[in-house]
């Protein structure tokens, strides 16, 4: 039995790697700072594109045909390989190359802020915990009713 939502799911993947602006940067070996998002059996560039830039992300990478990856820099040029390793279709858009086994096929998203560069040094923040004098008030389960039981408002 043919299901119909196969079909329309390529159709929505179709649609949306055809309504965004990205740009292809090439194919790349790892390591890159490119973080894991998404496997999706119906992949395409356009359904990654749309994944990152909600992640407010500028750099999208495919692989595998179904992996979809996000991050804010591109990958180094030392990582740069020959565009012909990165021949996995795409699942969800065949007329796509999602990277390669193992090969990342690297994006730009048009419409986002540029990317940064991959840094020359690492860079470290520091995080300061701040404490505040307001005290929530403490719930417990009654485990005979389950009902969740909250103290008096005289209490807090």
């Amino acid at each position: 039995m043919v299901s119909f939502t196969t079909p329309m799911f390529a159709l929505l993947a179709l649609f949306a790697s055809v309504t965004y602006s990205y740009t292809y940067v090439g194919c790349y070996a790892p390591p890159t700072d490119l973080e894991y998002n998404i496997r999706f059996i119906f992949q395409s560039v356009g359904y990654c594109r749309v994944r990152c830039s909600t992640l407010n992300q500028p750099v999208l990478g495919v692989t595998n045909g179904t992996d979809c990856l996000c991050g804010s820099a591109i990958p180094l040029p030392d990582s740069l390989v020959e565009d012909t390793l990165c021949n996995s279709p795409c699942a969800g858009y065949a007329a796509q190359m999602c990277g390669g086994r193992g090969f990342f096929s690297v994006y730009l998203i048009a419409d986002l802020d540029n990317p940064e560069q991959p840094p020359n040094e690492t860079s470290t923040q520091r995080v300061e915990l701040v404490s505040t004098s307001i005290a929530l008030p403490q719930a417990s389960v009654d485990n005979k009713s389950s009902q969740l039981l909250l103290p008096d408002s005289n209490e807090l």
